[in-house]
């Protein structure tokens, strides 16, 4: 039985799991697996206790990630440098299931865009320093690590708990947070750089082992 008490964000990918928003003659040939390739490196882990209120709280695995993200195309890519919210987290036992698709543990959370908080035109008629030129076979380190909290328990289904043991860890990230409409038009003004990638990525199997602490965690801060 998985965690219920996540809020589903909507996806958006090519042509992997439906077309984007804009489309040319090599559109059909451009997938996430054969574009992109997004991998995770651990560098914190942490055990806490998450106070919901006196009655219920529960403990938490606390991860920092370092992303990579590699261009395995064939074409030049334009990324967002900075831009890569986490809003899905799935624990997989085992290759076997990562081929299934079988998860002990799915995590999604809202993202809002970023049009709510900020005005962007996107104006210049060629990509900013804001932006990175992905080459072939080139990788770019996000420059931030991202935090992830991975639950050791269900508040809405008491019976269902992480168990200790060894895990494959995939995360998946939005490349782009303001509006789709305005990602499609850079995808033409800047095609002379590299094709615009604007789609969501998940990443590759990283291992991770759980060990459920026996002993009183510390509180969350």
């Amino acid at each position: 039985m998985l965690p219920a008490i996540w809020v589903m964000a909507m996806s958006r990918e090519p042509t992997d799991s439906g077309p984007g928003l804009a489309v040319d003659h090599n559109e059909a040939k451009r997938t996430v697996s054969k574009m992109v390739r997004l991998t995770t490196s651990l560098v914190g882990q942490q055990y806490c206790t998450q106070v919901v209120d006196r009655n219920n709280h529960y403990g938490k695995l606390r991860l920092k990630l370092k992303l990579t993200l590699r261009n395995i195309s064939r074409e030049n890519l334009v990324i967002h440098r900075f831009d890569n919210p986490i809003f899905r987290v799935v624990l997989i036992k085992g290759p076997t299931a990562v081929r299934a698709g079988r998860t002990v543990y799915d995590q999604w959370s809202s993202v809002m865009r970023k049009r709510f908080f900020a005005s962007r035109d996107f104006l210049e008629p060629e990509p900013t320093d804001e932006f990175v030129i992905l080459k072939p076979e080139s990788a770019h380190d996000y420059e931030y690590d991202q935090e992830i909290d991975i639950a050791l328990k269900d508040l809405g289904n008491p019976a269902w708990t992480l168990r200790s043991g060894d895990y494959l860890l995939r995360i998946k990230i939005k490349t782009w947070s303001w509006r789709p409409e305005k990602a499609a038009e850079l995808q033409k003004r800047w095609a002379q750089y590299g094709y615009f990638w604007y789609y969501d990525i998940m990443s590759t199997p990283m291992p991770l082992h759980v060990e459920i602490p026996r002993s009183r965690i510390a509180i969350c801060q």
